[in-house]
């Protein structure tokens, strides 16, 4: 059962540099597990769509350190052919020959030690977008405290449990400007404004490896992080499609077969305990009315 609870009459606008680019836009997609697989061949087919709408699509760039297993097999989108190599690179290797694409895979584990790499590499390539697709709250804290210094980003995270998930699209190190028009806003909360104690609930450690499909399948439903991501990856196209997004979220419970949005409304955030305060826009140039 789908609610449709989207009745807001705030819009928040995506800032030129995505809608109107140059240049393909940059994507750091971190994890390409169970979430972040599904996720990246979703940009594949959003990169055609937009290509043949004469955008410049995109340009993603894929971090995972882990090695396809016996229990990723069939759960995630891996072949026995390719046991034993490193996630990121099976799979960009896969949709860079299916598409015609130069994605690059970075075959190792954001953490401590490398956050500034991944930092320079946004500051660099002028990456526009950090989606999370990770299995930790470390991982994902660790991510967003370092880059809010970098961005401004769209910051778009994804998570699920075993039959419930969430993808919450937020703003991350800055303002985007709007037009000047009532209901515009320019700041999305993340998911760690909208969820402070988020580094209490760390699934990984919770749940622990698996050793088979079966008791993988015990941890999570079978379809659950399909279903996720391409919520997720929506939540983008809309944006780029539409040049504007009324919800930035979306929770999906299979056990109900409920799916409810986030709209982009501050009564709805302060329900949540977070506060909405205007802030002033430091980036992007304001759009032309819809």
């Amino acid at each position: 059962m789908i609610q449709n609870l989207s009745t807001s009459s705030f819009r928040h606008y995506l800032d030129a540099s995505l809608t109107a680019p140059h240049a393909p836009v940059g994507v750091a997609l971190i994890g390409t597990g169970g979430n972040g697989g599904p996720v990246l061949t979703e940009l594949a087919r959003m990169h055609v769509a937009l290509r043949a709408l004469g955008h410049a699509g995109l340009h993603v760039y894929a971090f995972d350190d882990d090695r396809v297993e016996e229990p990723n097999i069939g759960r995630q989108l891996f072949s026995r052919a390719e046991k034993g190599r490193n996630k990121a690179e099976a799979l960009v290797t896969r949709v860079n020959c299916f598409f015609d694409l130069r994605w690059e895979a970075y075959p190792w584990r954001v953490d401590k030690e490398n956050i500034g790499e991944l930092a320079e590499l946004c500051r660099r390539r002028n990456l526009q977008i950090v989606i999370t697709a990770v299995d930790n709250a470390e991982t994902r804290l660790l991510i967003w405290s370092s880059l809010r210094h970098v961005g401004p980003f769209y910051f778009l995270d994804i998570g699920n449990s075993r039959e419930t998930g969430q993808c919450i699209l937020g703003v991350l190190g800055g303002v985007i400007k709007q037009p000047r028009r009532a209901g515009c806003i320019g700041y999305l909360p993340t998911t760690v404004d909208l969820y402070p104690d988020i580094g209490t609930q760390d699934k990984e450690e919770r749940q622990g490896p698996s050793c088979s499909i079966k008791e993988a399948l015990e941890k999570q439903d079978l379809f659950i992080n399909r279903i996720v991501a391409e919520f997720a990856v929506e939540l983008l196209w809309k944006g780029f499609r539409e040049g504007y997004i009324t919800v930035h979220g979306v929770y999906v419970n299979l056990k109900t077969m409920h799916v409810r949005p986030l709209p982009v409304d501050p009564a709805t955030w302060e329900r949540m305990g977070w506060v909405y305060r205007k802030r002033k826009a430091v980036t992007g140039r304001v759009l032309k009315a819809a």
